[in-house]
């Protein structure tokens, strides 16, 4: 059982694990943002570079949009090798008798041809590199102590098609969330989540990217706060400042914080600054005492769309390859033209829970191909708890996470204000009878 609020110690550990965690995949990004700062000067013709630790030769042009997560050598998969098998480590040591889920397979890194040595190497090198800067709370987390260590974490969060054990509790995790964002510094997302007999308890969540001074600011107000964008990020900021440094200018630089929100199931969400070393004080999270939505309380089949939802503020991905942002239009009718555009699943869960009551998510699915439990875990229960928040599924279903990996139990997602969430959701049934009229 989770050991009862206001501190309970699975949280304790998530944070500090989901931090570190978090650092490696910064180790990484950094090398990718160093090496597009380099060879943007003329004289620089090394293609490897300081990214050469990370990326073979043959991979990819250097800016950032063609390497494929499937690639061995590709510096993602770097990352979030690196990630699961801290985050694994770290709970393993400290709950033994807990099952672990991640998406990334340890057979990628198995074989002994000179990829897969030269992959394990560099993904042990980050593991290895991946230290809290306090050492009594890095003392307090496991981690691999050599390369067949890392590999046997690794492989500890292996898929599993069978569903997850009765009675038994299990670590979820998206070691990085938001791949294609990733590689081109826009948002993304470090997740781990805590389920009991299929039910989230606890969900925590970094955002290494999300600049903490603009998303939630030194009160944490939410009409202080600034809405999350793909491209205001740390690393965009950095290379900007990089840049200017190459020029000559003398302007010190200051890496700012990222984001770290969390939610133990019914005692509420909070947000803190991202750091390296102690955690940092949080902030509660609570939408409840903000202006409820206001939408056009009238539903009928004579109103068009963009009449009956005027007002609210969805999150979407145009560019998301499992959604219908054509579907997802057609719902928020002219609301669409001021969408929040996240690549990210989860970065959209947790611009969600910073944003005001009027934000609205529905995901509709490209087809019946069903979605994968770690896209949508820990981030919908931070955004119940952070006030008022209701997360169903397209048909009104709570999401099952009881079935293993596969959330065969759901289809779509709908993500709103518990005020105005059966008013979103009839919208979308309507149009769903619709197409099935229709088809």
């Amino acid at each position: 059982m989770l050991i009862p609020s206001p501190v309970p110690v699975e949280l304790l550990y998530a944070l500090a694990a989901v931090q570190r965690a978090a650092m490696a995949t910064t180790t990484v990004l950094k090398s990718l943002d160093a090496y597009r700062v380099a060879s943007s000067s003329s004289s620089s013709t090394n293609k490897q570079g300081v990214l050469g630790q990370y990326k073979h030769a043959s991979n990819g042009n250097g800016n950032g949009t063609s390497f494929a997560k499937a690639e061995d050598d590709s510096p993602v998969t770097v990352a979030d090798f690196a990630a699961q098998a801290l985050l694994i480590s770290a709970l393993r040591a400290a709950f033994p008798d807990d099952d672990f889920l991640g998406e990334e397979d340890v057979g990628e890194l198995k074989g002994e041809d000179e990829s897969k040595k030269a992959m394990r190497e560099k993904v042990w090198r980050v593991v290895e590199r991946a230290k809290l800067e306090d050492a009594k709370l890095e003392e307090m987390l496991g981690r691999p102590q050599s390369e067949s260590e890392t590999l046997e974490a690794i492989a500890l969060g292996a898929k599993r098609d069978e569903p997850l054990k009765k009675g038994k509790r299990c670590w979820v995790m998206d070691p990085v969330d938001g791949t294609s964002a990733f590689m081109q510094g826009g948002q993304y997302a470090v997740v781990l989540a805590l389920l009991e007999n299929g039910k989230e308890v606890l969900g925590v969540c970094a955002c290494p990217n999300m600049r903490f001074s603009e998303v939630v600011g030194k009160t944490g107000k939410t009409e202080k706060r600034r809405e999350v964008k793909e491209n205001d990020t740390i690393s965009n900021h950095l290379k900007k400042m990089a840049m200017k440094k190459k020029e000559g200018t003398t302007e010190k630089i200051e890496e700012p914080e990222g984001v770290l929100v969390a939610a133990v199931k019914n005692h509420g969400a909070t947000v803190r600054p991202l750091g390296r070393g102690p955690l940092k004080d949080a902030m509660r999270l609570d939408r409840s005492n903000l202006p409820p939505p206001k939408i056009d309380p009238r539903l009928n089949d004579k109103l068009k769309p963009k009449a009956v939802l005027p007002g609210l503020t969805f999150v979407d991905s145009e560019n998301s390859p499992k959604t219908r942002a054509d579907m997802v239009r057609w719902v928020a009718g002219s609301s669409y033209d001021k969408a929040v555009q996240l690549y990210s699943s989860h970065v959209r869960y947790v611009a969600m829970a910073l944003g005001d009551r009027s934000y609205v998510q529905v995901r509709w699915p490209q087809n019946n191909k069903p979605w994968a439990i770690w896209d949508h875990v820990g981030t919908p229960l931070i955004y119940a708890e952070s006030g008022r928040g209701t997360v169903t599924d397209m048909k009104g279903n709570a999401l099952d996470y009881r079935q293993g990996w596969k959330m065969v139990s759901n289809w779509g997602v709908i993500t709103a204000d518990a005020e105005i969430h059966g008013r979103v959701a009839d919208v979308v049934k309507k149009k769903l009878a619709e197409l099935k009229r229709s088809a």
